[in-house]
């Protein structure tokens, strides 16, 4: 499992929060474009820029996603009843991805609900 990402055509974004209780507000966002290459370490996937530290992510919120791909840009809006962040990757420099599925990927170690969701083009 620790390869998957060397067998997947696509653009990932990532949002994880570190501590299991409220009082850690350590988390993540970041975006990747698998696959790597042969030769090429698993940091050349990084789409900068990283954000972390964002105070997102906390146990027991109900948040709100939206996701947009366009050829040049990648943006993850995070909105929740006190906060909005927009995220933002361009994607001049990032080899073109063909279009095709979209997938969500849950950590085992995670618990949440998805509903309501939408994709469109």
């Amino acid at each position: 499992m620790h390869t998957y990402f060397d067998n997947m055509d696509l653009l990932h974004i990532s949002y994880a929060a570190f501590g299991n209780d409220n009082d850690d507000p350590s988390d993540y966002v970041r975006a990747r474009r698998y696959p790597r290459l042969a030769e090429e370490s698993f940091g050349t996937t990084n789409i900068p820029p990283d954000s972390f530290d964002t105070e997102l992510f906390l146990p027991g919120v109900k948040y709100h996603f939206t996701f947009i791909k366009t050829d040049e840009d990648l943006f993850f809006e995070v909105k929740n009843a006190d906060v909005q962040r927009l995220f933002h990757w361009p994607l001049k420099d990032v080899k073109t991805l063909k279009p095709g599925r979209i997938g969500i990927r849950h950590m085992w170690t995670r618990c949440s609900r998805y509903q309501n969701i939408s994709i469109s083009n």
